[in-house]
């Protein structure tokens, strides 16, 4: 049977720093929003509100199991409940592909271990949220049993959340010649014609001392956009940008930053953040001067930083969640992400999951009368 230690001060966080990403890298789990600096981080900026809760699994003395997990208060449609969800997680910088971090051998009685501890203390929560997961059949599967009787769950795969990506090949010109020719064509011709009026010029900002200034053009011309679009959400608040204008140089200085720009003279009219960890890109946010919007700017910077990718020899182009249309003009790959919320016998969440299924109801109801009536 294994131990599991549990984990809720500050400095126990930090005593882990030395062991956290050794272990991260021996699980299918390695991915950038996983490591101890990310976590670390966020939990800086975050924390307010929030206890941690981070439960290791032993066996004897070995390390197999991870659960990165804190307390926060979360509203359920309207109702304040007490979750227990994945730390880092949540809308304050929308990170992908939590997961328990397990060696592939101990899966099962980790999280049979880790169950066993929260229906210990069920006491102590509303609600068990764990968000923007990569799907995970064995999780789901064996959810039921262990979970109490009286426990009720639901699984969510959401059409809008699903994560599309980029097998990489080994040169660009297999990559390019996978594509539609009428985006390829639409794309050169626009980058010719901003090329041909503006002298246009893209570049990777590998110097760790031009990190902070390319940041901060990056949020001017990203929230211009945002704000002419008239789009709301956390990348137009200051703790989203406080988070990230604090996390890029460490990033960079680390070698885990992909930030590229497009320039005109000495102006970036376009950029990318993006992140480099464990031979994948992940193709976090942007920002696009609208001026140059006639030009299909974002694209020809996709473009751009996917051809950077693979000369540089990264394996994966991850776009993370959205389904916006412009990431399957460059491919047409996805993993769905799900969300897993399992509600407490208490009246307050059992009121939350029931207002949940009626919603769910009405919506399948309308669908279906929208059908019939199309």
């Amino acid at each position: 049977m294994l131990e599991i230690k549990v984990f809720n001060k500050e400095k126990e966080f930090h005593e882990f720093k030395g062991r956290w990403n050794s272990f991260l890298s021996s699980t299918r789990s390695d991915t950038i929003f996983m490591t101890w600096e990310w976590l670390a981080a966020w939990w800086d900026q975050f924390k307010k509100g929030k206890e941690l809760l981070i439960l290791a699994g032993y066996d004897g003395e070995k390390l197999v199991g991870i659960a990165p997990l804190m307390k926060s208060k979360v509203s359920a449609y309207g109702i304040k409940l007490d979750a227990v969800m994945f730390l880092g997680s949540g809308q304050e910088t929308s990170p992908d592909h939590m997961d328990f971090i397990i060696t592939e051998e101990y899966r099962k009685l980790f999280l049979d271990a880790v169950f066993k501890y929260l229906m210990s203390v069920k006491h102590s929560w509303d609600m068990l949220r764990f968000e923007d997961c990569v799907r995970d059949d064995d999780f789901i599967d064996g959810l039921p049993a262990r979970i109490d009787d009286k426990i009720k769950y639901s699984v969510v795969s959401n059409p809008e959340n699903i994560c599309a990506f980029i097998k990489l090949p080994g040169t660009w010109e297999e990559y390019e010649n996978s594509l539609s020719s009428k985006i390829r064509y639409n794309i050169r011709r626009n980058h010719k014609n901003l090329s041909k009026e503006y002298g246009t010029e893209f570049k990777m900002i590998d110097d760790p001392a031009e990190v902070d200034r390319v940041m901060r053009r990056l949020i001017e011309i990203h929230q211009m956009r945002m704000t002419e679009k008239n789009k709301t959400g956390q990348s137009m608040t200051s703790g989203f940008w406080e988070f990230h204008l604090r996390i890029a140089p460490e990033l960079s200085a680390g070698g885990n930053l992909f930030l590229g720009v497009i320039k005109v003279d000495d102006t970036i009219i376009a950029c990318q953040y993006a992140f480099s960890y464990n031979n994948v890109i992940y193709h976090y946010q942007s920002g696009l001067d609208t001026e140059f919007r006639k030009y299909g700017i974002g694209k020809i910077l996709v473009y751009s930083m996917i051809e950077e990718s693979i000369k540089r020899g990264f394996v994966k182009f991850d776009f993370l969640k959205g389904n916006e249309k412009y990431k399957f003009d460059f491919t047409d790959k996805y993993v769905n992400n799900m969300e897993v919320m399992v509600w407490n016998s208490k009246f307050k969440p059992l009121a939350a999951y029931m207002v949940s299924r009626l919603k769910k109801s009405v919506s399948a109801f309308v669908k279906g009368a929208n059908s019939e009536n199309g």
